[in-house]
């Protein structure tokens, strides 16, 4: 087991190199090489030593990005315009989801405009505060500072939301 254990610890390099080309920058390379790593030492019972390590090694790492790229595109895309019958979230969405996300489109509605749009313009390119500064007009440490107060608000604003909530639903106190 210890050859095997050696075996693999010694493909990294390998890994690291067809890690780069198979994810495309989309991912990061060490994250996909110890993932790689660490499914194979889970299961090295698994593997046949008349086989190739490499190529073992080669198809858990493909199988894993192909698993995190159909995740990626079951995530669904919720819209806050409440007017759109696509955006609304379906029937069969558990009751306690809806509520959170009416009352985060609700919150984000309130929030003031120039804090809005660095919200949903950071929401839709998290990457890049630069992009959000080029296209909103603004310096990125103004960026930066709207961002980190829009989601203070966003925080206080449902905080309030969820409090009033349960305080409408709590019984007074009980009297002997």
């Amino acid at each position: 087991m210890d050859a095997q254990f050696e075996d693999v610890v010694a493909c990294v390099p390998t890994l690291t190199r067809f890690a780069r080309r198979l994810a495309k920058g989309e991912e990061p390379v060490e994250d996909l090489v110890q993932e790689t790593v660490t499914r194979a030492l889970g299961h090295l019972d698994r593997y046949r030593p008349t086989g190739d390590l490499k190529a073992w090694l080669f198809t858990i790492m493909k199988n894993y990005l192909r698993d995190l790229r159909r995740k990626r595109r079951k995530v669904a895309m919720v819209s806050l315009d409440q007017t759109s019958e696509a955006g609304r979230p379906s029937a069969s969405a558990p009751q306690i989801e809806r509520l959170m996300v009416r009352d985060l489109a609700e919150a984000i509605r309130r929030l003031p405009s120039h804090q809005r749009d660095v919200l949903l313009r950071v929401s839709m390119d998290p990457a890049s505060y630069e992009a959000a500064s080029a296209a909103l007009g603004i310096p990125v440490g103004t960026v930066r500072s709207r961002l980190f107060r829009a989601r203070s608000s966003l925080h206080r604003l449902l905080d309030e939301g969820g409090t009033s909530r349960r305080r409408r639903r709590r019984p007074g106190p009980l009297v002997n």
